[in-house]
């Protein structure tokens, strides 16, 4: 099931974060994030720790989000078992 959030970053408007759960430790958050003035798409995977809160890991990715059309495409294709290409 995926679940969706929002978070505020200092002073911007609240982003929404879609968590895709992997299983009761980790999961994957997708959200826009803002660094030096550049907007990004943030994918990374979040674990528990003892305290029962996800944190985030150094596993992931940033996109800049003119590119997240041609990830999706990639990611849609490598999904592809019959070996068919758009």
């Amino acid at each position: 099931m995926i679940h969706s959030t929002s978070h505020t970053a200092h002073d911007e408007q609240p982003s929404p974060t879609i968590e895709i759960p992997k299983n009761d430790f980790s999961c994957l958050r997708v959200c826009r994030s803002v660094f030096k003035g550049h907007e990004f798409i943030d994918v990374r995977t979040f674990v528990k720790n003892d305290s029962g809160e996800f944190i985030p890991t150094k596993k992931g990715i940033t996109v800049n989000p003119e590119q997240v059309d041609m990830l999706i495409r990639a990611l849609r294709r490598i999904g592809i078992d019959d070996g068919d290409s758009e």
